[in-house]
């Protein structure tokens, strides 16, 4: 009989236990991510101004004591966050980025929506703010290499931009080569158009003494494993003595049969 009393002690209190827990979670600390993540910011700088770099994890923080402990994410009236801060560094561009889930839980049985909120460090903001534009871990390495070629037009930073673009993959599922070359244009800025190997081309150029000079082709080929056409974006440095120009696939899409 005493067990019997003792189990279903312990079933009710189990559940009272769960809901005090999350009603301490829900009620202490605060009141959105974006308050909670503060001083992991805060500890990102400064860790940035001892060492000249960011971490590559978070726990570089706690291990440095920069922080304590890192925040948790919070909970809401009727907003979830889901996870703990997520990180991302580029020790090439010497920028982070900092990220939450959000769900909104009472708009219907279960979340009624998912949104990832993403803070840059080189924009200083969450993307969630007026004006700031969503944030796309794809494309931002690039968008970055592009603002420091833009401001230098130096052969170093170019090349930097150029394996940016060699490593975006985008959604090469879905989207063509013309919105590639739309990003291209957007980083580097305007392109000549120029003739490489006889085929119409793009091209990019520094402006300093090296003068390093690349160019973009669009292709159609056939793969040869699967036998699927598809829509190529070849690239390739055009150093005054590159004789053949050695071309390399930077983009592909397969094209619809």
């Amino acid at each position: 009989m005493k067990f019997v009393r003792l189990t279903a002690g312990l079933l009710v209190l189990g559940p009272v236990v769960m809901i005090v827990g999350l009603l301490v979670r829900f009620l202490s600390g605060p009141a959105d991510c974006q308050e909670a993540a503060r001083p992991i910011i805060l500890a990102l700088e400064r860790f940035h101004r001892v060492h000249g770099r960011y971490p590559d994890a978070l726990e570089a923080l706690t291990r440095e004591k920069f922080l304590r402990r890192i925040p948790e994410t919070t909970w809401n009236l009727g907003v979830m966050h889901f996870d703990d801060f997520q990180y991302w560094v580029d020790p090439d561009l010497d920028y982070y980025c900092l990220a939450y889930t959000e769900a909104d839980v009472f708009g219907g049985i279960g979340p009624s929506h998912w949104d990832d909120i993403f803070y840059v460090s080189f924009r200083g903001a969450w993307d969630d703010a007026p004006g700031v534009p969503p944030c796309d871990l794809f494309t931002l390495p690039v968008e970055r290499a592009g603002e420091r070629f833009r401001a230098s037009r130096s052969s170093a930073s170019l090349r930097l931009l150029v394996k940016k673009l060699a490593e975006y993959t985008g959604d090469g599922g879905r989207l063509p080569c013309c919105l590639f070359l739309e990003d291209l244009r957007a980083a580097a800025g305007p392109l000549s158009p120029c003739t490489i190997d006889g085929t119409p081309g793009l091209c990019v150029q520094a402006v300093d003494a090296e003068a390093a000079t690349f160019g973009f082709l669009t292709a159609v080929t056939k793969t040869p494993l699967r036998g699927v056409m598809e829509e190529v974006v070849l690239i390739a440095g055009l150093e005054p003595k590159s004789n053949p120009v050695r071309w390399r696939t930077v983009f592909r899409k397969d094209l619809a049969p």
